[in-house]
């Protein structure tokens, strides 16, 4: 974390694991934050998750199942701490200076839309923390809840989920949905959208980078303030065409009342959908974040409109 302030390094990370063989809580720990780091490599002794348990195998498979979705984003942060040096764990005062409080390197953001909090402690299944909350609205990545900063909270979570909240303040990730076991086999044809629109007037850009070419596609997510929601996709740098989804994340008790693409309403022609997924019930717990196409989202947040174009 401190890395990307100070040595401009964006690329540093944790050997995953460490160099011991360690509980399975501390596996599952280190896992997840590895998967939500910089790079991803397990390092420095037996950290083969099937050695463990059953269950070890699927958290570890959720967390890596995750990372591989996030390979767009990922893709694309790496191009730009390339062009710029801006890291993909990024401590808070880059984006928050004014704060004392957004220097520590015990939390980050990650892929400018996640702020990460890992537990490290590993005695312990369920654990607590301190987090700084930055200014703006967040979205808990296990339960929906929303927290508005800056403000310090406690949190708790047992060993298989890492502390973790979305930036509703116009967040905008891009994952893709297909399985694939290399980056380059990877399915691109169809790409998802997560975005987290802002209450008031916001403007954010991303960009689809395409792997082994610097060929580019421009996205801008753009709010009003007023209750209307823009998404301007650029004109593919490869000249081929792709279908997208757009996985609105509303607030509780929203809905699309309407959506035109291209100033078509949707079910014309165009083909495009638009879907309602309402949140899990109580009892449901098995949500897992950044699930794709088709996830509903968790207890306490608002539903998701799916938007396929």
């Amino acid at each position: 974390v401190d890395s990307g302030v100070h040595g401009l390094k964006p690329f540093v990370h944790s050997d995953c694991g460490g160099d011991l063989r360690l509980s399975a809580g501390a596996l599952m720990r280190w896992t997840a934050h590895c998967a939500f780091g910089s790079i991803l490599r397990f390092h420095g002794a037996d950290h083969r998750a099937w050695t463990y348990s059953d269950h070890m195998v699927d958290v570890v498979r959720n967390y890596l199942s995750a990372r591989y979705r996030l390979l767009p984003s990922l893709i694309a942060a790496g191009n730009k701490a390339t062009e710029t040096g801006f890291p993909l764990v990024a401590r808070g005062d880059l984006f928050w200076p004014e704060f004392r409080e957004s220097a520590t390197n015990t939390q980050y953001i990650f892929l400018e839309d996640i702020l990460v909090a890992p537990l490290w402690n590993i005695l312990w299944n369920t654990t607590g923390r301190s987090v700084w909350v930055p200014p703006g609205d967040w979205e808990d990545a296990w339960d929906g809840s929303l927290v508005r900063g800056p403000c310090t909270i406690s949190t708790k979570q047992p060993y298989e989920r890492q502390p973790m909240w979305y930036r509703r303040d116009g967040g905008l990730l891009v994952l893709a949905d297909g399985d694939a076991k290399r980056v380059e086999d990877q399915d691109w044809s169809s790409l998802t959208l997560e975005a987290f629109p802002s209450q008031g007037a916001s403007e954010t850009h991303r960009a689809v980078v395409e792997r082994g070419s610097a060929l580019r596609t421009q996205l801008t997510l753009r709010t009003d303030g007023k209750g209307a929601v823009s998404l301007e996709i650029g004109r593919m740098g490869t000249g081929s065409a792709r279908a997208w989804l757009l996985r609105l994340h509303l607030l509780p008790g929203q809905r699309a009342a309407s959506v035109r693409v291209d100033g078509e309403e949707v079910g014309g022609p165009s083909g495009t959908s638009l879907v309602h997924l309402m949140p899990r019930d109580a009892d449901d717990d098995g949500h897992f974040p950044l699930s794709g196409a088709g996830a509903a989202p968790p207890t306490s947040a608002g539903p998701v409109a799916e938007i396929r174009i």
